[in-house]
């Protein structure tokens, strides 16, 4: 134990390998049964790559520290000095490494070479979506766009770190072809082995005092567009659903407990209905939950604006009505 430092122990005995050393029931998982109390719904979580747990059902959570202290009912002193013995007792950390890495990758989508694109690129791809420059490279920098080649195209993909879920669309603006059992031709492709539920950024947005939820790659990039062009770089982040009739994944769900999220539903029935079905799931974890409307903009073709990306069109002059994209005020 001698100069083991308080951090190398926690990561050489993270929550999965504690939780199995104390001989508790069930399995550690992003979305798991409490070993603490009779759990019906699978109301607890371990993320952070085994790091932290929370439990959606009673608000407690914390590191490893903190499980010990609650499962052996002891001061968070005491949990601290039997914490430093088993790590000590426990000097290997590959078998807790090598399980993350398998978690990962056997979720993992099929991917093409990634790359971050040229800054060409990325202005091409804010033309194509109306957007300026800084929106698409904020969206790159925070992990959910990237650039490779599908189907023998250049295209830009949306994409989450973990590589859960990830859909692709032409950089040139074109449709996919028609295959398999797909009959027409589609704007965007959804790679092999994608987990349709899983929310593109989730993780990553979790860590932020805001979250947008949106419908749809395109919509993505326009929630960092406008993020970026309010300044809420540091409060704000945002996530994706890549389909309305996805309900969202329970691990994902899991992840977000207590956050405050703003939907951005699409303005048609499939959108309205989304939107409902998510905040049903996100307010059963204790989430702040509510939704723009954007009723009545309408865009500089006169159209009216359906979606988040609509709204890169709507004429200067009505772009005050959307300076409470991400305030706190409820909708």
């Amino acid at each position: 134990m001698k100069g083991l430092s308080i951090d190398e122990a926690k990561e050489r005995l993270r929550i999965p390998k504690l939780w199995k050393l104390l001989g508790l029931p069930g399995q550690p998982r992003e979305s798991c049964h409490s070993p603490f109390r009779e759990d019906k719904k699978a109301s607890f979580s371990i993320y952070e790559e085994g790091r932290r747990y929370h439990d959606h059902a009673t608000g407690e959570g914390g590191d490893a520290i903190s499980f010990l202290s609650v499962t052996l009912d002891l001061s968070r002193n005491d949990a601290c000095r039997r914490f430093m013995e088993l790590a000590d007792d426990n000097p290997s950390i590959v078998e807790e490494e090598r399980y993350w890495r398998e978690e990962k990758r056997s979720k993992s989508c099929d991917l093409p070479v990634l790359d971050v694109g040229t800054r060409s690129e990325v202005e091409q791809l804010a033309r194509l979506r109306g957007l300026n420059v800084d929106g698409v490279l904020l969206a790159r920098e925070r992990g959910s766009l990237r650039f490779g080649e599908v189907w023998g195209h250049r295209c830009w993909i949306i994409l989450d770190q973990d590589h859960l879920n990830a859909q692709a669309r032409r950089l040139d603006g074109a449709c996919f072809p028609a295959y398999r059992d797909k009959l027409s031709e589609r704007k965007a492709h959804t790679l092999a082995g994608s987990k349709a539920a899983w929310p593109v950024g989730a993780r990553e947005a979790s860590r932020y005092e805001m979250i947008a939820l949106v419908e749809g790659g395109a919509d993505l990039l326009a929630a960092f567009y406008w993020i970026n062009a309010g300044g809420w770089n540091d409060r704000v982040s945002a996530m994706a659903m890549l389909g309305a009739s996805n309900s969202v994944c329970p691990d994902a769900v899991g992840l977000l407990a207590g956050r405050r999220v703003r939907i951005f539903p699409h303005l048609d029935e499939a959108g309205r209905s989304a939107a409902m079905r998510w905040a049903r799931q996100l307010k059963a974890v204790g989430c702040d939950i509510d939704a723009f409307d954007f009723s009545g903009l309408k865009m500089k073709s006169g159209e009216p604006v359906n979606d988040l990306n609509d709204c890169a069109h709507v004429p200067r002059e009505e772009l005050r009505q959307l300076d409470y994209l991400f305030t706190n005020t409820t909708d």
